[in-house]
């Protein structure tokens, strides 16, 4: 991403799926003026003001996609099983 900044190639998303340093990947994003598109989700023990007020700075926003896995009736269906 770096690398492509420097010739001005401009990036528009960032997908993060890792789960450690997960903070540090979307920061890294919205500083370099691309959204973040996290896999996992937010996790509450985060700086999550620190982020957002990155989010203001930058106009730009970091998405978050629902695990399914955690979705109620899957949680039933696990049981059930």
């Amino acid at each position: 991403m770096i690398k492509l900044k420097r010739i001005g190639q401009k990036i528009d998303y960032v997908s993060i799926c890792s789960q450690l340093f997960t903070r540090l990947h979307i920061r890294f994003a919205l500083r370099h003026h691309a959204d973040a598109i996290c896999e996992k989700p937010l996790v509450l023990t985060l700086d999550v003001d620190a982020l957002t007020d990155i989010e203001k700075e930058t106009g730009k926003k970091s998405l978050y996609r629902f695990a399914i896995a955690l979705h109620p009736n899957i949680i039933q269906l696990k049981k059930e099983s």
